[in-house]
């Protein structure tokens, strides 16, 4: 399988299923986060995964993604779709978990002049700590994503603890999914890791350990990122009158 087949059968189709699924439950502030949450993970993916390739810790195969003309740094055209794909998928799949009364979060009380505002909420540095033998991939994946994690809680950590049953259930689902995915991606040789750059624990044979890790961290980032915003979004046009 190539990797745009990968893209396509786990992550496009479902992608689609989803919106057309929830289509009267997407509203605009859902759009308008969507939207930032998979522009912000391109921004902030793209130097780190180039960074990671560069120093050899995954490589692709040359015969599962398009040619040279399509690559654009260390990576191919491909991996950079799956960044908006994946956070796209968490993002719908939350709004549909939303829906299920056992996962709905608690009442949105009115915001307080104390509580942060997300429009001013700061990004963290793109990791640039080297590589450090089997514990490369590991560093690099904590030292770029757990600021962020960080962060999303410090400026908004009573929306993120009302939502916290439905974030929680996003993080098991979505990442367990992309996880076996990728399980798969790595079982076909659709793109390889490095061994000398992971600690070697391995689930289910394929699977290395910083793997799911890296699947369940963007995960949360995503979904907290996206409950963030659209929250801020839609407090803010309620309180303008609009119809949301």
């Amino acid at each position: 399988m190539s990797y745009s087949a990968f893209l396509l059968v786990f992550l496009v189709i479902p992608i689609v299923l989803l919106a057309v699924g929830l289509r009267q439950h997407i509203q605009r502030h859902h759009l308008l986060a969507m939207v930032l949450v998979s522009a912000i993970a391109f921004v902030y993916t793209t130097p780190w995964d180039n960074y990671a390739a560069y120093k050899g810790l995954w490589s692709f195969a040359p015969e599962f993604v398009w040619g040279p003309p399509l690559w654009f740094g260390w990576l191919p055209l491909e991996e950079y779709l799956f960044y908006f794909a994946e956070a796209i998928f968490t993002c719908l799949a939350m709004i549909g978990l939303a829906k299920i009364p056992l996962f709905a979060p608690e009442s949105t009380p009115h915001r307080t002049k104390s509580e942060p505002n997300i429009a001013s909420t700061p990004l963290a540095g793109v990791a640039v700590t080297l590589p450090f033998g089997k514990l490369s991939y590991l560093l690099i994946l904590t030292l770029w994503a757990l600021p962020v994690l960080a962060v999303q809680w410090l400026v908004a950590y009573k929306s993120l603890w009302r939502a916290r049953g439905l974030l929680l259930i996003t993080f098991l689902l979505c990442g367990t999914y992309l996880s076996l995915a990728d399980h798969f991606a790595i079982a076909k040789g659709i793109w390889q890791i490095q061994e000398d750059g992971i600690i070697g624990w391995r689930l289910q044979g394929h699977l290395p350990l910083e793997e799911a890790m890296f699947f369940f961290l963007t995960v949360a980032m995503s979904a907290q990122g996206f409950w963030m915003i659209a929250e801020h979004f839609r407090e803010k046009w309620e309180a303008k009158g609009s119809t949301i």
